[in-house]
């Protein structure tokens, strides 16, 4: 397992996770403080057993990235993309959907306005880029959600038996991430192009996830 990150909060969290799980959990992890934008994915993606990605960085440079970059080296195998932070219109109350801001215009971190594209609801850019990509390559888009709605949600004696497994205060029908594969698709994709930033542009990057990452903190000091 491989993860990428430019903030250093996983220093903050390794230890109580370890404390938790104990070091053989944690050891086929390869934690790093890497960009995404120019790490080099070749010699982590390579061979042919099955890939999960979990998305969960945003922007459009990003989306870009998985998109053009990861994508097409995993496309021939057995992969799945999952992404936080997309929710499932379909499922939400009523007044989710009222305005009661102005036009969602980039990225917040569900801090201010949210976007609502079909029945995405999401407060990243990653919403736009996706939709865009399973559009033009004509696949399925599929949220947990739904899935927990109507394969669960439906059988009193499958909630009941999760809500005595986790307990009723940690069951909940809402997920709030999507997911899709090119398995089992068409067969010809298409695949936006991707560009390394130059260096001005790593600077630049770097100091938003700074800024970023200042923000979140002040945030939990005021919850």
């Amino acid at each position: 397992m491989v993860s990428l990150c430019l903030s250093r909060d996983w220093r903050a969290t390794r230890g109580r996770v370890r404390d938790i799980v104990g070091k053989e959990w944690l050891r086929p992890l390869r934690a790093l403080r890497e960009d995404l934008l120019t790490f080099e994915y070749g010699p982590v993606l390579e061979g042919t057993g099955p890939c999960r990605i979990f998305w969960d960085a945003h922007g459009f440079d990003v989306a870009e990235c998985v998109l053009g970059e990861i994508l097409p080296r995993v496309a021939a195998r057995d992969h799945l993309v999952v992404m936080h932070d997309l929710a499932d219109a379909r499922y939400a109350p009523p007044e989710k959907a009222l305005y009661g801001h102005g036009l969602w215009k980039g990225g917040n971190l569900g801090l201010g306005p949210s976007l609502r594209l079909g029945h995405i609801d999401s407060a990243v850019e990653q919403s736009v880029s996706i939709l865009d990509f399973t559009s033009r390559n004509e696949i399925l888009l599929n949220s947990a959600d739904h899935s927990f709605h109507t394969e669960l949600g439906s059988d009193q004696t499958k909630v009941s038996e999760m809500k005595a497994a986790i307990g009723e205060e940690l069951f909940s029908l809402s997920a709030h991430w999507f997911w899709f594969t090119l398995n089992g698709g068409p067969g010809e994709y298409t695949f936006p192009r991707f560009r390394r930033p130059n260096a001005f542009h790593q600077w630049a990057r770097r100091m938003r996830a700074r800024t970023a990452a200042r923000c979140r903190h002040l945030c939990g000091m005021c919850r």
